[in-house]
C-alpha cells in the first residue's frame, strides 16, 4: 500500500508576539511535503499515463472489459499527482528557516545597531511566509492523496476478468487490488476524523510519552 501524504499539524508558536518565529509542526513536514511532491507525485504520474497508454493499446475487450472506465480513475490519478507537483512548488517558494533567512540580512545579527526592529520584521514576514506554506502544502497533501486513491481504484477494473472467467488468481488479485484501495481509504481518511481507532494507528505528540534518560553521569562540559 502507498503511504499516504503527512497531515500538517499547523504552526506552533515559540511565544506570543513579535519576537518568536512560525514554528512548523510536525517539523519535518515541510520535508515529507517536498518527497511527495518532487519525488513521489511525478513517478505515480508517469506510472499512471504509462498504464493508460497500455490499456488503450494493448488491451481488449476479451481479457479486459473493464478497461475504458479503468480510464477515467488514472486520468484523474494523472491530473490529481501533477496538481500535487505543482503544489509544491508554490510550497517551496514560501518554505524557509529562521538560519536561511538571516544569511540574507546581516545586520539582523545580535549586537548591531539598529538590529531588534529588523529581527521584528523578519520575524513578522516569516509568519506570513509560513500562512502561505502551509495553504499550498495542504493542497498538496489533498491532490497527492486523490492521486492514490484513483490510481489504486483503477487496478480492480484494470484486472477484472469477463464474465466466465473460472481462474481464481485474476480473481485474487481483484480482492487484493480492492483491499489496497480500501486500505488506502482508512489511512487518509481516518487521520483527518480520528474515524475508527485512528489515534492507535496513527499516534500523534499527545499519545507519546517520553522515556527517561538512561544516562546518570555527570553533565557534558562546553
Amino acid at each position: 500500500m502507498t503511504t499516504a501524504m503527512p497531515r500538517p499539524g499547523g504552526s506552533t508558536p515559540a511565544g506570543p508576539g513579535p519576537m518568536y518565529w512560525d514554528v512548523p509542526s510536525p517539523y519535518g513536514y515541510a520535508a515529507a511535503v517536498d518527497t511527495a511532491g518532487t519525488v513521489a507525485a511525478p513517478l505515480l504520474a508517469g506510472f499512471a499515463l504509462t498504464l493508460i497508454g497500455l490499456i488503450l493499446g494493448l488491451g481488449s475487450p476479451e481479457t479486459m472489459p473493464l478497461r475504458e472506465p479503468a480510464v477515467v480513475p488514472l486520468l484523474i490519478a494523472v491530473v490529481s499527482l501533477l496538481a500535487c507537483v505543482q503544489c509544491t512548488f508554490w510550497a517551496k517558494q514560501y518554505a524557509v528557516t529562521p538560519t536561511q533567512i538571516l544569511e540574507w540580512w546581516p545586520d539582523a545579527e545580535s549586537g548591531r545597531t539598529g538590529a531588534a526592529p529588523r529581527q521584528e520584521m523578519l520575524r513578522r514576514d516569516q509568519r506570513r511566509y509560513a500562512v502561505l506554506v502551509r495553504r499550498w502544502q495542504g493542497v498538496s497533501a489533498w491532490t497527492y492523496d486523490a492521486g492514490i486513491l484513483a490510481l489504486l481504484g483503477s487496478l480492480p477494473l484494470v484486472l477484472a476478468p469477463p464474465p466466465g472467467w473460472t481462474q481464481p488468481w485474476r480473481w485474487l488479485a481483484v480482492s487484493l487490488a480492492g483491499l489496497a484501495f480500501l486500505g488506502e481509504l482508512y489511512w487518509v481518511v481516518a487521520p483527518r476524523t480520528g474515524w475508527m481507532g485512528a489515534g492507535k494507528v496513527f499516534p500523534d505528540l499527545s499519545s507519546v510519552t517520553p522515556q527517561p534518560a538512561a544516562y546518570t553521569g555527570p553533565l557534558p562540559q562546553r
